[in-house]
């Protein structure tokens, strides 16, 4: 890996260090006061005028800010072989990505990300009320979530239902990206090391150019360097005792292996009017969300039901 493409590479990013991203999140956080002062009475901006100011900011923290928070994690992981404060950024950027994702509810993906750092307090959240899907909005996402549902629950009723919906239906899947990446889960589900180390090397190989995965992650700078969804990928199969043996000097399997158990610390500390950022975040993460979570579905709904 060269060192000077990184740098060049990592210039793209908005922000360069915590210190940076902290007065960002502050100029959000300001922002965000003053668009609503600017709320019309539309269904949508009544929704936005009945949560907390605290809410609004979570569920529109910039694509910009998130995206960067990624890229000084890898950046640190590359250049300082600092791999526990990149875990750390990474716990920080899915926690986010998870309160950011709330009205949406569960996002499968941010599940399989828990798995970068262990953060299984996150897994538990999003996971709460975890249930085979039977909705085919298309073949590709049927099968993932499906499949990594049933690999977390450890569901054999729902295993075997999607694998037979996986050997029945794989052929209709595109991308090979996308093909690669559910056929991990199928090798998991299957506990196939062999399989397993085929496709995740395809995965790897094809992942930085997927566009969806791109989207997901907000396009950072450095993410061909290291893609957390297959970083992801790759810890829920140690989690599922895959043999798998990897390269120790590619950089997205130091990151994985650099604990098996990790208990994520913070990657930066709020103060101020954001303060309240460290006590949902990391001090008592799990009875936050859950309220932050149930507030905001019951207010989405009670809005979106007077249209």
């Amino acid at each position: 890996m060269n060192i000077q493409t990184v740098e060049k590479d990592f210039m793209k990013t908005p922000y360069k260090n915590t210190k940076e991203l902290l007065c960002a999140f502050k100029e959000s956080y300001n922002n965000t006061k003053i668009e609503r002062q600017k709320l019309s009475d539309s269904s949508y901006d009544n929704f936005k005028k009945a949560i907390t100011l605290q809410d609004l900011f979570l569920l529109n923290l910039p694509v910009g800010i998130l995206s960067s928070i990624l890229d000084i994690a890898v950046y640190k992981a590359i250049k300082d072989e600092d791999f526990e404060t990149s875990l750390n950024g990474f716990a920080l950027y899915v926690r986010l990505d998870f309160y950011n994702r709330i009205p949406y509810q569960i996002r499968d993906w941010v599940a399989l990300n828990s798995f970068i750092s262990s953060d299984t307090q996150l897994l538990e959240k999003v996971y709460c009320n975890i249930s085979y899907d039977e909705t085919e909005i298309d073949e590709a996402f049927y099968l993932f979530k499906n499949l990594l549902r049933a690999i977390i629950a450890h569901n054999d009723e729902w295993k075997n239902k999607a694998l037979d919906y996986y050997h029945k239906n794989i052929s209709l899947v595109r991308s090979k990206s996308d093909t690669a990446l559910i056929s991990c889960l199928k090798s998991i589900a299957e506990k196939d090391d062999n399989g397993f180390c085929k496709n995740f090397t395809e995965a790897m190989k094809l992942s930085s150019k997927n566009q969806w995965l791109k989207t997901v992650y907000n396009r950072p700078a450095l993410f061909k360097y290291c893609n957390p969804f297959v970083l992801g990928m790759a810890n829920l199969a140690l989690a599922e005792n895959i043999n798998c043996p990897l390269p120790e000097e590619d950089l997205i399997f130091k990151l994985t292996r650099a604990k098996k158990e990790y208990n994520p610390q913070p990657f930066m500390l709020f103060d101020n009017e954001l303060i309240f950022l460290n006590e949902i975040l990391y001090a008592d993460f799990v009875s936050s969300s859950k309220i932050i979570s149930e507030k905001i579905f019951e207010l989405k709904k009670m809005w979106y039901n007077r249209v």
